[in-house]
């Protein structure tokens, strides 16, 4: 019973973890979306990268995207088997890049 109790802990402090950072960086996005401002580094990168900006923004994105799934993919594992633990996991990692897609 008590490995049974340390796991759950270890879930409970997994999830409360990724869940408080996906709602401090999503509510910062958020609030900066609805101020209109852009992003100062992407602005700086756009600038930086001219004619070319979109496809290497694209690209840049994708990486961001990439290592997003890698750590959904983490916290997954740490909150244990099953597909409720594996949607939680998507859904904590991805909130703040579904709210800076809403930005553009």
């Amino acid at each position: 019973m008590a490995g049974s109790e340390t796991v759950l802990s270890r879930q409970l402090l997994v999830a409360g973890l990724v869940a408080a950072w996906s709602v401090r960086l999503g509510s910062h996005i958020l609030a900066r979306t609805l101020q209109g401002h852009d992003d100062p580094r992407y602005v700086q990168l756009r600038k930086e990268w001219g004619a070319r900006a979109d496809v290497l923004m694209f690209g840049f994105l994708q990486i961001q995207a990439a290592c997003a799934l890698l750590l959904a993919v983490a916290v997954s594992g740490a909150l244990g088997p099953g597909i409720f633990n594996a949607i939680l996991a998507l859904t904590l990692v991805f909130i703040p890049p579904l709210i800076r897609i809403s930005e553009s």
